[in-house]
């Protein structure tokens, strides 16, 4: 599961071999671990509001990356 990115207290993370469909990414920090869909940044379970808003930038800005990292991960095809 490696971390992408660090904010502060706050991480970005994606999981493998093994996670499941979509495409996704945890945002990791102190009592949350929250799950996006990286193609949409739709978050699919946690709070928004307790992450800072420069992670969701982050994630937007590099969201191509974030899809192909889980895809390796996972053994999928882009």
């Amino acid at each position: 599961m490696p971390t992408l990115k660090r904010f502060g207290k706050w991480q970005v993370k994606v999981y493998g071999p093994g996670d499941h469909n979509p495409p996704h990414f945890h945002i990791v920090g102190p009592d949350e671990d929250m799950l996006v869909d990286a193609a949409s940044l739709r978050v699919i379970k946690g709070d928004s509001r307790a992450v800072p808003p420069e992670v969701m930038e982050w994630a937007r800005d590099n969201r191509d990356a974030i899809v192909a990292m889980f895809q390796a991960l996972n053994g999928l095809r882009g």
